[in-house]
């Protein structure tokens, strides 16, 4: 299990550089995702701010998981995986 500070560095690796959202064929805010994905895994342990959270990211769905954000990241992030996880994770 990642610790919260672990994830807090992914959003601080990020340089919001725009690469990932200018390719997204489905047109995912992916910056805005990175920024959700670290505040979901930092509140790992309030169930009621992750739920809130994962409501803001109701955009994962439309990911068609073609991986071209994560491909084009000069800071090589997964973002493609930190997206399926948030979807996986919404009702």
């Amino acid at each position: 299990m990642s610790r919260p500070s672990d994830n807090i560095d992914i959003i601080k690796n990020c340089s919001r550089c725009s690469r990932c959202r200018d390719v997204c064929p489905a047109g995912i805010d992916v910056p805005g995702m990175i920024e959700i994905y670290s505040l979901y895994k930092a509140n790992e342990s309030n169930e009621t701010e992750r739920m809130k959270i994962l409501s803001a990211a109701s955009v994962t769905e439309d990911c068609i998981e073609c991986s071209t954000c994560t491909s084009c990241c000069p800071e090589k992030i997964a973002v493609m995986n930190m997206i399926r996880e948030l979807a996986m994770h919404q009702i």
